[in-house]
């Protein structure tokens, strides 16, 4: 419980403060703020608040790295979606934590909310934001970290708001990428989606992972019955030939650099040029594929021609 201030009185000689007056406590405020000890009643009202505000956001951003932590996981994201109720329960924690952690906590919004027919509108989500609404169907994800992936693809254009020309200008791109590069600094398994065929693996980018090339040229969509068959992480796992392989950590890690080189990709050629291409190789020039990625002998090649 905080102790109580107690002002000094006029009749103090100067410099003396009157039993009672809290130095110690002005002088944690002064730091806090990086100000002199206030003079006056109102200044240090003023002071103290503004002290306190920023000791309860830092406190607030360490709740939600530590949320960060637990939703964002390997293990927590490679999980099976549940019920409708079960994905809107987990939706504003998610929000709210990426949002502490990524975003600053500067994203305000009012609504999120699941709906299993907006895949026939075109799209896994949408983001309305006069408003401040965002939309997911969790019909056409996969899995949480699937999902995850399209919540912060909605959350950048919440941040980004009018700012470009078209719905996915050269700043949302930037946006996408640095932000895919910040995830892969805070090691969590969580990626920023940029469409629905930014999962283009092949050697190179295993390479870059550092994960043996085996598996790239192993890496199909297996006939077993587990529920991440056909999903980065489940293949991965059968690649290996292990069992008890973490394939999900594997995916997190492919799935960030994937994202990240296509929004390279995209900024070169612009958005609707890369998702019609993308589509397209994906379709006729995959060498393997699952639910959520496809293998090519080399990318960067199909993009020369």
């Amino acid at each position: 419980m905080q102790s109580a201030i107690v002002w000094p009185q006029p009749a103090a000689k100067k410099g003396v403060p009157q039993r009672g007056y809290c130095v110690p406590r002005v002088a944690r405020v002064a730091r806090v703020t990086g100000k002199l000890q206030p003079s006056s009643e109102t200044q240090l009202i003023t002071a103290v608040a503004t002290g306190l505000l920023l000791r309860s956001r830092r406190s607030c951003f360490r709740t939600q790295r530590f949320a960060s932590q637990d939703l964002f996981s390997a293990a927590a994201l490679h999980q099976p979606l549940g019920d409708p109720s079960d994905v809107q329960e987990w939706l504003p924690r998610a929000f709210e934590a990426a949002n502490g952690t990524f975003f600053h906590g500067k994203l305000q919004v009012e609504s999120i909310r699941v709906d299993p027919s907006w895949h026939l509108r075109g799209g896994a989500g949408g983001t309305h934001t006069a408003s401040k609404c965002i939309v997911l169907d969790p019909s056409v994800h996969g899995s949480y970290r699937d999902l995850c992936g399209t919540l912060f693809h909605e959350m950048l254009h919440l941040q980004i708001k009018d700012a470009d020309e078209c719905e996915h200008g050269p700043i949302f791109l930037r946006s996408c990428l640095d932000l895919n590069e910040a995830i892969r600094s805070t090691g969590l398994a969580c990626f920023c989606r940029l469409g629905e065929f930014d999962t283009a693996l092949d050697r190179k980018l295993f390479e870059e992972a550092g994960l043996p090339a085996f598996l790239c040229d192993g890496l199909a969509s297996s006939g077993s019955h587990s529920w991440d068959a056909g999903l980065l992480a489940g293949d991965l796992r059968e690649a290996s030939g292990n069992a008890d392989a973490d394939g999900s950590k594997q995916a997190s890690q492919l799935q960030l650099l994937a994202s990240a080189r296509s929004c390279r990709k995209a900024l070169q050629v612009g958005f609707p040029s890369w998702a019609m291409r993308s589509r397209t190789m994906s379709q006729y020039c995959a060498v393997s594929s699952g639910r959520d990625y496809a293998v090519f002998a080399d990318y960067e090649a199909l993009w020369a021609l």
